[in-house]
């Protein structure tokens, strides 16, 4: 029986003492590989045709290109990567914004040693992935897109412009 191949992990963010701290956490599990690591978008986006990553790890918060930016830049780019937010933010318009964009998993630093193994695993397998303090916000917006979908829209609801 063939062993199954390591998930091809690419970490961007722009504090070094992080990276060196979450590369530790990510190498110490033997289901991953660690193919690169950048500080900002622009060396992200020249890493990635060589280090062929499954998932990446994204900072939002980054030098000159956002990571919802650069979150938006390799889905126009139809990068097959599964794509994890990793972030000190917890701001549901954030969160919505990462969800609208197709974000396959959502980690706040503050959890980040006890659940990235767990969300690199869960978005390289394609489900998604949510911290679990952050299931109101999944609520929230299942709830209003629920209420979207039974609201009929009237005659009224178009504009006069």
């Amino acid at each position: 029986m063939a062993a199954r191949p390591k998930t091809r992990v690419l970490m961007v963010d722009d504090h070094p003492l992080f990276r060196q701290g979450l590369r530790q956490v990510i190498a110490s599990d033997s289901r991953f590989e660690m193919v690169g690591e950048a500080d900002d978008a622009e060396a992200a986006l020249k890493l990635l045709p060589d280090a062929k990553p499954d998932v990446i790890v994204l900072d939002l918060n980054l030098p000159r290109m956002s990571g919802l930016e650069l979150a938006g830049v390799l889905q126009a780019k139809k990068c097959k990567a599964g794509v994890v937010v990793l972030t000190m933010l917890k701001d549901e318009q954030v969160f919505n914004q990462a969800m609208n964009l197709g974000i396959g998993g959502f980690v706040l630093k503050e959890n980040a040693a006890t659940e990235i193994l767990n969300c690199i695993a869960s978005v390289a397998a394609g489900d998604p992935y949510v911290s679990p303090s952050l299931t109101s916000y999944l609520l929230r917006r299942r709830n209003r897109a629920e209420a979207l979908a039974m609201r009929s829209p009237t005659i009224s609801d178009l504009t006069t412009a």
